[in-house]
């Protein structure tokens, strides 16, 4: 994840009042994209899950 200005090549999704900038195949191939910030005691950060067409990655 980064911050990016869209392309031809993107799409723009808004939830919840952010805008995620995601390219057209990756979309395409996993169509639900969940993002989540996490922090406990030795970490803090995203975490991004992706649900799809992958065939078991990122599951």
């Amino acid at each position: 994840m980064s911050l990016d200005e869209a392309k031809t090549t993107d799409i723009i999704k808004k939830v919840d009042g952010l805008e995620f900038v995601i390219e057209k195949d990756l979309d395409e191939q996993f169509p639900a994209i969940e993002v989540d910030y996490r922090k406990n005691m030795f970490s803090k950060g995203f975490a991004i899950t992706l649900k799809g067409n992958s065939g078991g990655c990122g599951n």
